[in-house]
């Protein structure tokens, strides 16, 4: 920078400035374009010229968001400098500049952190920009983190008092900021156990979003911390970590429900109000309507009869075996119906909220009338609050271009020095000393840089400071064609790999030599289960996207260079829900450009047995896709000359095998298997569809539990009567004469008759309140009405997790399961016409049952897998 125009902003002398520019009118602009450099704007802060900096930043606004050599914006330095009112101004300005990471990562917010006479300007900077409490280093910390690791005590309590009144009604963001694990995996509340301060441990710990079980990278709580520590005095820590300031979280629950309904879009709550309202309907309609209806009123009924009007005709342990689950859902449809018409509705929720108690109420009664006893209505009642209550305390929510030339060749030998003894300070040195170093770097096609040698070295803090300033070098490839991820994943530096992949995903997508992306190289070099899956589930279309210039997947790639990774992967692929069962068929059986799958390369080199048998059986690869010279995988084996390899001729009896999978026989024994595929492809098709696509269904799907849970309520054609009492003498008629006679006259004397047929219409006990239907319309209907519900409820069960918390969708399904419980009651015993009957719908509705577990069985048991793909 010229000397004349350092002198007016030391000076403030905004007409000098002027004259200058008058000199030189693209003086900001060749300034601008450089990368690290003191703009009159950081001297006029160090200076503290306010007036001049303020003309600055209405001449060239860029300017303050530019680092100096040493890593510092000019709102750094004005606040480093203690001229805290420029700080404001400029913030007034813009307010984002609060969001200017520095040297470190560190924004003013941190800074602020490290000096407790600070502490009312971090209330003022949250109140500026409430989103840069989120701000995080480079070592992944807050300025909470900041403040507590310090020993800022009143820094740390102005910022926790903030967050407490600014996030008071989002209880996310709240857990979400105390609990923020750094590089360490230290929570705030960590840092402040090691440096052994009781005041903020209690206020931590007062706060009752904080987990004190939360563990960091070393497996340490904040209390095996503060016990693996030498001091003396740590007792006061440890006593108040060990007590529990929130009053049996009794409230807790429900605000932290609150503000999960909080969280959700409009169109979800609307639909879950549907949704639970046809449950708390399907509930009611039970009381309202007993399955096997209620003992009938009579006039001329003997008052010495052991039933009386109204009661269900349910035997005692029909009726608990219905009542409390039926019950059960009522009252949580019912709790969840009123936190939901909450956010919609809060202007009439204290008129609600009388109406609904006035439900449950009516509920109960009804409950009480169709009781047999009242001792049996108690029973069921006690039942479902215990149960309900025992629920509840057991829910608790829980709610990571170099450019080498002659003229630079020692600056650049410094950096890649620097980078490999992890050496941030001497990276800001250099700048200091060359600031367009990486600027030059950046504009060289090839080129090994600093964040380079950092990924060989697995220099993890350096590449995240050469990230943060120079993103762009990550995307640049070496003479040996890798990106900084390759050489990490090449070098074993796997948690550095993925660190960078954490800052920018794009990263997975660049191609290195042959067109192998860093999911090639991390199959082709990694070999632990945890990376891999970590990577599979995070970056899974790369896997189905990325070929290499030989039209090789991951999958090709893998079985030619490690057969453990290629294990891993197909174990993945065969139990994620995140790739639809056609996507993975087709992966499986992609050729490369010699037409070869998975299969053929790996018979051509180490085959093993378990991985052979994954692709043929589990994951139902097509074993007879020929290459370009017209082999089987099979052919391949067979014609190889490593005879007599145990291995190869295991793998041979595996291919050979498998052209048994045509027998009928067989694939009746693999039905378990399809089911198992079918609810695979569901889960996949549901987790993709839109949340709109997903609200519908889920109401097409409750409305079809409502209509077929009905009909176990209500069969067609009604129930048996119960209201013939058991002395048939005072039942005018128990018995009915049919009579055939002719009429010769006018008068009654005249008419002659004669019996035909007595009939009698005493009802036989057992079968009171028994379906009409016979036997065969009986099984006719309800065997796919219980399929329909079945299904449906499968269904539901899969679309409520992508739509609703944890919570909601726990008590869901429970919920259903409970109906389903009572529908299935109702269908084999309550209302089943006869015992045989019950008999052939138990044993259908245990073969679908049966066949659903051995599929999932099938995925989960390895034994039973063995045993099925066997055959």
């Amino acid at each position: 920078m010229d000397e004349r125009l350092q002198r007016a902003a030391e000076t403030g002398n905004i007409d000098a400035l002027y004259s200058f520019i008058h000199h030189d009118a693209n003086v900001f602009k060749r300034i601008d374009e450089m990368e690290f450099v003191d703009t009159p704007l950081h001297v006029a802060a160090v200076a503290g010229n306010t007036g001049f900096a303020m003309e600055m930043m209405n001449l060239k606004p860029s300017f303050a968001r530019k680092l100096n050599p040493d890593g510092f914006s000019p709102v750094h330095l004005a606040l480093l400098n203690q001229q805290t009112q420029m700080v404001i101004d400029f913030l007034s300005v813009d307010k984002d500049l609060i969001r200017v990471k520095g040297k470190g990562g560190f924004t003013v917010l941190h800074h602020v952190a490290l000096d407790e006479n600070y502490a009312h300007l971090s209330r003022r900077f949250l109140n500026f920009c409430p989103d840069c409490i989120f701000d995080l280093t480079v070592e992944r910390q807050t300025a909470l983190h900041i403040a507590v690791e310090k020993n800022k005590f009143e820094a740390f309590k102005a910022m926790l008092e903030w967050i407490q009144s600014a996030f008071e009604d989002n209880k996310c963001k709240r857990s979400k900021i105390l609990n923020y694990q750094d590089k360490d995996g230290n929570t705030v509340l960590h840092l402040a156990a090691s440096v052994n301060h009781p005041q903020m441990i209690k206020l931590l710990i007062e706060c009752e979003e904080v987990d004190k079980n939360r563990i960091n990278d070393r497996g340490f709580t904040a209390m095996d911390v503060l016990e693996r520590q030498t001091v003396a005095d740590n007792m006061e820590s440890v006593n108040i970590l060990s007590s529990n300031p929130s009053t049996f979280q009794k409230l807790s629950s429900v605000k932290i429900l609150k503000d999960a309904i909080k969280e959700m879009r409009d169109e979800t709550v609307g639909v879950l109000l549907i949704v639970f309202a046809l449950l708390l309907t399907m509930a009611y309609q039970g009381v309202l309507s007993p399955p096997g209806s209620v003992f009938q009123g009579d006039a001329t009924a003997s008052t010495s009869s052991n039933h009386r009007e109204g009661k269900s005709v349910m035997r005692t342990s029909s009726f608990l075996i219905f009542y409390i689950p039926n019950g059960l859902a009522f009252i949580i449809s019912w709790f969840i119906t009123l936190l939901l018409l909450e956010s919609v509705a809060k202007s009439i929720m204290s008129f609600l909220s009388r109406i609904y108690t006035i439900v449950y109420f009516c509920y109960v009664a009804a409950l009480s009338t169709v009781a047999p006893s009242t001792i049996v209505f108690l029973v069921v009642v006690s039942a479902q609050t215990i149960i309900s209550f025992s629920l509840w305390f057991i829910w608790s929510p829980e709610s990571k271009s170099i450019a080498i030339t002659m003229q630079n060749a020692k600056t650049e030998y410094k950096l890649m020095v620097a980078a490999e003894h992890d050496d941030i300070d001497m990276l800001y040195q250099l700048i200091e000393e060359d600031t367009n170093v990486l600027h030059r770097m950046d504009k060289m096609d090839v080129v090994d840089t600093p964040l380079h040698m950092a990924s060989s070295e697995g220099c993890v803090d350096f590449a995240m400071e050469m990230m943060y300033l120079k993103p762009s070098l990550a995307k640049k490839l070496n003479k040996e064609g890798l990106s900084p991820v390759h050489v990490a994943l090449k070098c074993g530096h796997t948690d550095l790999a993925l660190s960078l992949l954490g800052l920018d995903k794009t990263l997975v997508g660049v191609k290195g030599k042959m067109g192998y992306t860093p999911l090639h190289y991390i199959v082709m070099y990694e070999k632990k289960e945890d990376y891999l899956n970590e990577f599979f589930n995070d970056y899974h279309p790369c896997i189905i996207d990325d070929l290499t210039s030989q039209g090789e997947t991951a999958l090709h790639v893998a079985a030619r260079c490690n057969n453990q990774a290629l294990k891993y992967l197909l174990k993945w692929l065969r139990r994620t829900a995140k790739i639809s069962m056609l996507k993975k068929h087709n992966l499986l059986d992609l050729g490369n450009r010699d037409k070869e799958t998975v299969l053929h390369v790996l018979a051509r080199n180490q085959p093993e047995p378990q991985i052979v048998n994954l692709l043929s059986n589990d994951l139902r690869i097509d074993t007879k896709v020929k290459n370009s010279k017209g082999q089987t995988a099979l052919q391949i084996l067979e014609s190889s000359d490593k005879k007599g390899n145990v291995n190869i001729e295991e793998c041979v009896s595996i291919l050979r095998r498998h052209a048994k999978y045509c027998d009928p026989v067989v694939i009746l024994r693999r039905i378990p298997f399809y089911i198992m595929a079918m609810v695979a492809q569901w889960g996949y098709e549901i987790k993709t569809m839109s949340t709109d696509n997903g609200n519908s269904m889920l109401v097409v799907t409750v409305l079809i539990l409502t209509t077929s849970y009905q009909a176990s309520l209500s069969p067609p054609g009604g129930v048996l009567p119960a209201n013939v009492p058991k002395d048939n003498n005072n039942n005018k008629f128990s018995n009915l004469q049919v009579y055939i006679g002719s009429i010769n006259g006018t008068t009654s004397n005249n008419h002659s008759y004669h019996v035909v047929e007595n009939i009698n219409f005493k009802p036989n006990n057992s079968t009171v309140g028994s379906s009409v239907l016979k036997k065969g319309p009986f099984l006719w209907f309800f065997i796919p009405n219980i399929l329909a519900f079945s299904t449906s409820f499968l269904l539901t069960c899969l679309v409520i997790p992508t739509l609703v918390s944890g919570f909601f969708s726990f008590v869901l399904t429970l919920s259903l399961s409970t109906l389903l419980f009572c529908l299935l009651d109702s269908a084999l015993v309550i209302i089943s016409p006869d015992n045989q009957t019950s008999q052939i719908l138990f044993t259908c509705v245990y073969a679908m049952v049966y066949i659903t577990y051995l599929a999932i069985a099938f995925a989960v048991v390895p034994k039973i897998r063995r045993y099925y793909t066997s055959i």
